[in-house]
């Protein structure tokens, strides 16, 4: 999938092109960004679960 975007790329014009590559880009950025949020959720969970375990101590 990778590589048929790259292709895609070069076989747009400019001035299209230019568009088609941000909005590749901001697909991927979207990507990533959900990608961290959960593992900040994960974090964050785990942490609490600590705190709580640390003040049942």
């Amino acid at each position: 999938m990778e590589s048929m975007q790259g292709s895609e790329h070069i076989v747009i014009p400019d001035s299209d092109g230019r568009a088609r590559i941000f909005k590749v880009n901001l697909e991927r950025t979207r990507v990533y960004w959900d990608y961290y949020k959960s593992m900040f959720l994960v974090f964050s969970f785990c942490l609490m679960a600590l705190m709580v375990c640390a003040t049942l101590i």
